[in-house]
């Protein structure tokens, strides 16, 4: 899948990983660029669901998902618009091909 940010300062801190290793360990900044690799050879949404890194739709954003990292951390995306949907009005993620990277976030 094709990837992209939020921000642009989200992006650099992403290619950082002596940033990432720094604020977030060792641990996270390799599961970052694990995920991360995980998604771009991904050929769509829906393959995450049989990948590794307990890949989740969250309940409570719209269209958001994550991948884990390391405990409660967990890096969070949605589909790139415009959103592909299926009739019954969820998204249609063996269409998805591109995301959003929207954080890096703790939910503990």
């Amino acid at each position: 899948m094709i990837i992209h940010y939020k921000t642009e300062k989200l992006r650099k801190i992403v290619d950082d990983k002596n940033w990432l290793k720094r604020k977030y360990g060792e641990g996270v900044m390799n599961a970052v660029i694990r995920r991360i690799s995980l998604i771009e050879a991904a050929p769509d949404l829906d393959a995450l669901h049989h990948s590794v890194g307990r890949f989740e739709a969250l309940e409570s954003s719209v269209y958001e998902y994550s991948l884990r990292l390391d405990k409660g951390m967990r890096l969070v995306f949605s589909p790139y618009e415009p959103i592909p949907f299926k009739s019954d009005g969820g998204v249609d993620e063996k269409r998805v091909v591109e995301v959003l990277i929207l954080k890096i976030t703790n939910y503990h």
